[in-house]
């Protein structure tokens, strides 16, 4: 069995976050864990999937990022 080749390299992730289906707008955003991710794509795991629920089609990801600011420089817009 060969190991699964990307075309990108994922790099490890450990990030809490939100996601919805596209196919059901007006569902509350449920939590998930991005376990990886890559230019091309993200490993995700989905937390309070119901049993039998069907989990194709586009999905929405919501993340907020902190962290303390360490360097700053002034882009050319000021």
């Amino acid at each position: 069995m060969h190991p699964l080749r990307r075309e990108v390299p994922r790099q490890p992730a450990d990030w809490f976050g939100f996601y919805r289906f596209a196919s059901t707008p007006n569902d509350r955003w449920r939590c998930c864990r991005v376990i990886d991710i890559s230019p091309l794509g993200a490993g995700l795991e989905l937390l309070d999937v119901k049993e039998n629920e069907e989990i194709s089609g586009l999905i929405s990801v919501s993340l907020e990022l902190r962290g303390e600011t360490r360097s700053l420089v002034m882009g050319e817009d000021g």
